[in-house]
C-alpha cells in the first residue's frame, strides 16, 4: 500500500489474485472413449474385461459445498461405444452404503431428493444444446434436451437403457445409448461432454468440468470433451411409428352394429446425421401426458408446456430468446400448443412435416402442420421457418 499526493493506492496484483479461480477450476477436461468390439452386457455390472482397460476420465471436484475441492467420495467414470450405442459406467463409492438415498421409479421422475448421476452430451460441440440423461441408485430414466444453454425440456423422450447394482462399497451404473436416438455429424471425433454426481445426504454436487457455483450443469459452453469417436454411423436413420384404434357400438334394443376407426402413424428419417425430416398422418396425440392441474388466481392465462412427441422432436430449433439462467422467456413468438388446440378444444391434425437441424454452421427448423375441421373451427395450415448461423465458436 502506498500513499500518494494524499490518495491510498491499493496494489492491483493483489486484486487479480484473489479473483483467480481454483486451478482445478480453469482447466478444460479431455476424456478419452475407447472402441470395444466385444459384446457388452448392460446390468449395471462393470465386469467386462474391456471396462477394466478403459481409462477413467478423471476425478470429480465439488461444485458444494466446498467449490473445486475434492470429493468425499470417490467416482470412477469410464466411455467406450461400438458400432450401435455409446456406454458410460459409473462407480459411485460410497463410504456409507446404507445411507445411499434412492426413492423415485417413474420416467423422467423429478429425482433432486435422491443420490443420482446426471449426464450431458453435446454432440455437436456448438456449446448450446446437448442431449441430457440421468439416474438415481434404483435405474429410473430420466432425459430432455438442453437448449440455447441453459434450459432444459424434460418432456422429450428416447431410446435408451440403463441399469445399476449395488454393492457393499457403494452403486453403480451403466449407461447403453444408442446412436440412433442422437443426431450427430458424422466423422466429428469430439463430442461435448459433463457428468455430475449428487449424494443428497451430504448435500454433496461434484462434477467433471466446470464445478463452480456460478455454473449450472445445463450450460453446455463449460462442458468438457470426450474425443475418439471414430467411424461412429448413425445407421438408416428410418423410424416408423403406426398406430391404429377402433371403436365398436352394439345396440342391445335395435341390435343395430356400428363400426368405427381410423389410422395414422410418424415416420421419422434423417436425411443425414445431422438432418431428421419427420412426418404425420392423422395424428394421435393419445399416449400424450395430461397436464399437471393448476389453479389460476390471477387474470392471466395459465402457460402449459408441450408434450407431443411430434412438436418436441428437435423443437430447439424453433426456441428464441433462451438467456443461459434457465428461466422461461418473457416473449415466446412461436409456441407450438397453439397448433391443434383452441380454447381447450382439440383440432384434429391432418397431416404435418418438419425438417430439424445441421447443415454447417446453419441450424434449420422448418415446419408446416394441416388441421381439418371439427365443428365450428375450420380447418387451418400453419407454417413456420427458421434459419440460423453460428459465428465463429
Amino acid at each position: 500500500m502506498n500513499k500518494v499526493n494524499g490518495i491510498m493506492r491499493f496494489p492491483v496484483v493483489l486484486l487479480t489474485l484473489a479473483l483467480m479461480p481454483h486451478p482445478a477450476l480453469a482447466q478444460l477436461p479431455v476424456a478419452t472413449v475407447l472402441r470395444t468390439t466385444a459384446p457388452v452386457i448392460v446390468d449395471g455390472v462393470l465386469d467386462e474385461p474391456d471396462w477394466a482397460e478403459a481409462p477413467d476420465i478423471g476425478e470429480l471436484r465439488q461444485r458444494e459445498p466446498l467449490q473445486g475441492e475434492k470429493a468425499t467420495e470417490l467416482t470412477s467414470v469410464k466411455l467406450m461405444y461400438d458400432e450401435g450405442n455409446l456406454y458410460v459406467g459409473i462407480l459411485c463409492y460410497d463410504s456409507e452404503p446404507k445411507g445411499i438415498i434412492s426413492t423415485q421409479l417413474a420416467r423422467d421422475a423429478q429425482i433432486g431428493a435422491d443420490d443420482s448421476i446426471e449426464i450431458l452430451i453435446d454432440t455437436f460441440r456448438d456449446r448450446r444444446n446437448a442431449y441430457y440423461f440421468a439416474t438415481n441408485p434404483a435405474g429410473v430414466l430420466v432425459d430432455g434436451l438442453i437448449i440455447d444453454n441453459g434450459t432444459l425440456n424434460r418432456q422429450w423422450d428416447a431410446i435408451w437403457t440403463v441399469r445399476t447394482a449395488r454393492s457393499d462399497t457403494g452403486w453403480s451404473a451403466e449407461f447403453a445409448i444408442p446412436f440412433k436416438s442422437l443426431s450427430f455429424r458424422e466423422g466429428q471425433e469430439t463430442w461435448g461432454f459433463n457428468i455430475a454426481r449428487t449424494i443428497k445426504r451430504k448435500v454433496e454436487e461434484s462434477r467433471w468440468a466446470a464445478p463452480r457455483l456460478d455454473v449450472r450443469f445445463y450450460q453446455v459452453s463449460e462442458a468438457g470433451e470426450m474425443e475418439g469417436l471414430a467411424g461412429v454411423r448413425h445407421g438408416l436413420g428410418l423410424d416408423v411409428r403406426p398406430y391404429g384404434s377402433g371403436k365398436w357400438l352394439h345396440m342391445g334394443d335395435t341390435s343395430d352394429d356400428s363400426l368405427a376407426g381410423q389410422a395414422g402413424g410418424d415416420v421419422f428419417y434423417s436425411l443425414a446425421p445431422s438432418l431428421k425430416w419427420t412426418t404425420t398422418f392423422n395424428t394421435d396425440f393419445a399416449e400424450t401426458e395430461v397436464d399437471d392441474r393448476q389453479i389460476n388466481l390471477t387474470r392471466f392465462p395459465l402457460f402449459f408446456p408441450e408434450k407431443r412427441a411430434f412438436f418436441l422432436e428437435n423443437a430447439g430449433a424453433f426456441s428464441f430468446g433462451g438467456s443461459g439462467t434457465g428461466r422461461s422467456p418473457e416473449l415466446i413468438p412461436f409456441f407450438s400448443r397453439r397448433i391443434g388446440l383452441v380454447r381447450g378444444n382439440e383440432i384434429p391434425i391432418l397431416a404435418g412435416t418438419k425438417l430439424t437441424g445441421k447443415a454447417g454452421r446453419f441450424d434449420i427448423g422448418v415446419m408446416d402442420v394441416q388441421t381439418r375441421d371439427a365443428g365450428e373451427f375450420e380447418g387451418k395450415n400453419f407454417f413456420v421457418g427458421r434459419v440460423k448461423r453460428n459465428f465463429w465458436r
